[in-house]
């Protein structure tokens, strides 16, 4: 059934259905730099840093086509400590390096000594120190979505205490992550690993796999490193090896090519080609396909297009907006999905599509992920998912989603 709307009915992570799977935050090369004060909407729109300085550091992320991200310690203390020109502590990881990497480095001018590092050779870079735990980011970055304000910040101080390690550096606040409709929403690092959608217990029981080798699936949104099909892909494979018994560590799998899909023969009419005949085959799909659209939902969407056109046409605009915020034609969308999904279903999608079944295009993409001399085939299928909520506030819609429909192993490891 179909999450009903209310804009004050709960946050936007408490609605969204959307899968975890193929959401990550993209990217290879990560900084986390500690900065406790107001991050603004973007930490890098100028109300942070100052127009002057936010334009330097955009430039140097360029050059190095790497990522921003500002970090504190939880809790209120972490929100006081030093600014633009106060000594910082900054984190560099290269998450697609072989292993990852993941590096120390002061900064005794603070922000402003940001665009004089040199990041030309991750995992080497002059002054900085290595570093051999993971570093958790918890989004709690209020001012872009109220998730993560929310469920950010008890996370966050509840896996500082207990996965902080001796130095208190393992669990940050952070900026945004990207998909606050996932919160809490989380970033590992040097992997570039997202998760999202994770209570204490959750979270603690994925640090704890971390820190004995393994790769938590549970709330994993994919690797960074990868694109939304290459992170289902991973995911799919990491989830098969768990259920044996095998699970793989961190970084472990890699993703490779797409595999060459052979163009599927045309499948042979039900019927004779004869144009009656192809007449009474159309009409049966017709009949299949209305019946799979529920009566009851096609009454009630007539009824309220009816009262939108009479609203309009009456001028009562002000209370039609009311009404669309309030999710009062709801039903609409909900009877136009419904008769989508089943019009694909039955064959009778668009022109384009039509043309792409029957001559063999558009055949589903199949990855390959390996480890070591294994390699499997991963089967991705594009899905609707419904509702999506990208923050809180917005209407729900209906989005897309790669989902991966077959694993099949290539290699079987010797012995």
């Amino acid at each position: 059934m179909p999450t009903t709307w209310n804009p004050r009915s709960g946050l936007c992570s408490d609605i969204t259905r959307e899968p975890l799977p193929g959401t990550a935050k993209t990217g290879r090369l990560i900084v986390a730099v500690a900065y406790p004060q107001g991050w603004g909407k973007d930490i890098l729109d100028g109300e942070a840093l100052g127009k002057d300085l936010a334009g330097q550091v955009k430039r140097w992320l360029k050059k190095y086509r790497a990522q921003l991200q500002f970090i504190r310690r939880p809790g209120r203390a972490g929100q006081t400590g030093a600014g633009q020109d106060g000594a910082v502590v900054a984190f560099i990881a290269d998450a697609g390096a072989t292993p990852p990497t993941l590096e120390r480095l002061e900064l005794p001018d603070g922000v402003r000594g940001l665009p004089e590092v040199d990041l030309s050779t991750p995992g080497a870079v002059p002054g900085a120190t290595r570093v051999d735990h993971p570093l958790l980011l918890v989004c709690t970055h209020g001012k872009r979505d109220q998730c993560c304000a929310l469920k950010g910040r008890p996370l966050a101080a509840a896996l500082a205490e207990r996965h902080g390690g001796p130095s208190g550096e393992q669990v940050w606040e952070s900026s945004h992550t990207k998909g606050h409709r996932f919160a809490p929403s989380m970033i590992l690092l040097p992997y570039n690993y997202s998760f999202g959608s994770l209570d204490v217990p959750g979270a603690t029981a994925m640090m704890e796999a971390v820190a004995d080798g393994r790769l938590p699936v549970a709330g994993n949104r994919g690797r960074g490193i990868f694109d939304a099909r290459g992170q289902v892909a991973e995911l799919a494979v990491a989830a098969l090896l768990e259920s044996q018994g095998c699970p793989v560590s961190p970084g472990e799998l890699t993703v490779g090519e797409e595999v060459a899909q052979r163009a599927q023969p045309a499948q042979p009419p039900a019927r004779p080609s004869a144009d009656d005949a192809g007449q009474d085959a159309g009409q049966d799909v017709y009949a299949a396909f209305s019946r799979a659209v529920d009566p009851e939902l096609r009454r009630r969407a007539g009824e309220l297009i009816t009262e939108r056109i009479e609203m309009k046409a009456t001028g009562r605009y002000p209370e039609l907006k009311e009404l669309y915020r309030s999710g009062y034609f709801q039903p609409v969308r909900d009877y136009e999905r419904a008769v989508k999904d089943a019009a694909a279903a039955h064959g009778l999608g668009r022109k384009k599509d039509r043309k792409h079944r029957k001559d063999g295009k558009g055949a589903p993409p199949v990855l390959r992920v390996y480890r070591g001399g294994e390699s499997w085939a991963v089967t991705l299928e594009s899905q609707p998912c419904h509702p999506v909520v990208s923050s809180c506030g917005d209407r729900p819609k209906e989005g897309r989603s790669w989902v991966a429909v077959d694993v099949r192993a290539e290699v079987t490891p010797a012995g």
